[in-house]
């Protein structure tokens, strides 16, 4: 069988990567040709979230890119229960001002992530509704030195990022 490629884009939230649970911009390509297996491409934008201090004003945002390979654990008509699993990576992009001797470099995300996504359609439009598990290798603990000399926390990544999204999906190829 041809093999198909579905482009799409959706929403989503993530726990754990930023301060507090994000808002999540996504673009997916899918590649399928009528087996079971399926292998795809997620890029993904946390929009920026604020911590303020008294002394001290900080923004992070988010993105990353995952490749991944997918097996149909349950096949119906008109739909799909996938397991997935590949690798994610990209970066948590700090801004602040206000801080003395700051360091706004980004940070490496990239670790192992699995998912499971329910499809549903098969035709030129489908709908998919993913919950997923990223373990990222390195987790950062964000901070700054307040007037007194003393080290501020602003917030900690977590060592498991939860993952929920929202996505449609358009067949471009037959």
């Amino acid at each position: 069988m041809a093999p198909s490629l579905a482009l799409g884009g959706g929403v989503g939230t993530s726990v754990g990567v930023l301060p507090s649970p994000s808002t999540t911009l996504l673009a997916t390509a899918r590649l399928t040709w009528g087996s079971r297996w399926s292998f795809d491409w997620r890029g993904a934008y946390s929009l920026p979230q604020s911590v303020l201090r008294p002394d001290v004003r900080a923004r992070f945002a988010a993105f990353d890119q995952q490749l991944r390979a997918c097996f149909a654990l349950v096949r119906w008509s008109h739909a799909n229960l996938d397991g997935c699993g590949g690798f994610v990576w990209g970066a948590i992009v700090p801004d602040t001002t206000r801080v003395r001797g700051g360091n706004d470099s980004w940070r490496v995300l990239a670790g192992p992530t699995a998912a499971s996504a329910l499809q549903l359609g098969r035709g030129p439009a489908a709908l998919r509704i993913e919950v997923g598990v990223t373990f990222p290798y390195r987790t950062y603990a964000f901070s700054y030195f307040d007037v007194a000399n003393a080290r501020k926390d602003l917030y900690s990544t977590h060592g498991v990022i939860f993952v929920a999204s929202l996505s449609g999906l358009g067949t471009i190829s037959p």
